[in-house]
Parts: C-alpha cells; structure tokens; sequence
C-alpha cells in the first residue's frame, strides 16, 4: 500500500493515467502530422539549441541511428537544419529552424489551449495540486531526475 492506498487503486489509477498520455500523445501526433518522438525533439532544441546528434540520442533515450533517422526526417520537413562539426566531421550540429519553431509553438499552444479549457471546472487547490503532481511525476516513477530535464 501507498499511504493507505490499496495497491489495486495505485495500479488502475497509473494505468489510467499512462493510456491517457499515450491517446494525447497519438492525438497530437496526428493533429501535427508527427511522431511523438519527433515532437519530443522540436521542444527539446527549442529549449536548447543547436544539439549534437550524440546528445539527442542520450536525451530521447534512443539509438543513435534511430536519433540519426529522426533528425533526417525532420530535416527532410524543413524543421531543423544539421551542420557537421569543422574540427570532427563525424560530429553533427542540430538545430532548430523557423519552421520547426513555429510547429512546436502551434503544439504547445494546443496543449496550453486544451489544459486551461478542460480545467474550468476545478478548484484553485485543485489545480495546484495537478501542477504539483506534474513535477514530482518522474520522482514517483523513479526516473531519475536528469533524464526528463
């Protein structure tokens, strides 16, 4: 049990909150005409940017030939543009381009639009609360914390 909480409700509750994520996720890849994971690296270069290839396969978690099909396919959309290193050729350079800032833009503009429209109903406390439990996610998972920043 968690705090009193029989661990049936823990494991309903999780699952329903990861098949929620999953539908939001699909949702909003297809509302974008993009995969998750290539929307997760639009933010992740609009927050910091240019990234190496190398970097990008350590922060999604994912091969580097998987990272390295990705960035091409975003590159082939004129979403972010890939620069090889001048001192080691082997080293690529990714960045975001006007394109690709626009499209996480219009993404998060969605979600912020979605959140405060579907949140009308709750309390201050309420909403404190879910914002709360929004950054202490990856603690209660056990991810650890610099993998998710």
């Amino acid at each position: 049990m968690v705090k009193n909480i029989p661990r049936e409700k823990v494991e309903n509750d999780l699952y329903l909150f990861l098949r929620t994520i999953y539908h939001y996720e699909r949702n909003m890849a297809a509302m974008f005409g993009l995969d998750y994971q290539e929307i997760y690296l639009l933010q992740s270069l609009r927050r910091n940017s240019p990234q190496r290839l190398t970097d990008i396969s350590l922060v999604l978690d994912i091969p580097m030939f998987t990272a390295s099909r990705l960035v091409e396919r975003l590159a082939q959309k004129k979403l972010v543009s890939k620069e090889k290193g001048i001192a080691d050729r082997r080293s690529i350079s990714v960045s975001l381009l006007p394109e690709g800032e626009q499209v996480v833009r219009s993404v998060e503009k969605e979600s912020y639009d979605r959140i405060t429209q579907n949140t009308n109903h709750l309390t201050d406390e309420d909403l404190a609360a879910m914002f709360h439990m929004a950054e202490k996610v990856y603690e209660i998972l056990g991810i650890p914390k610099n993998r998710v920043e």
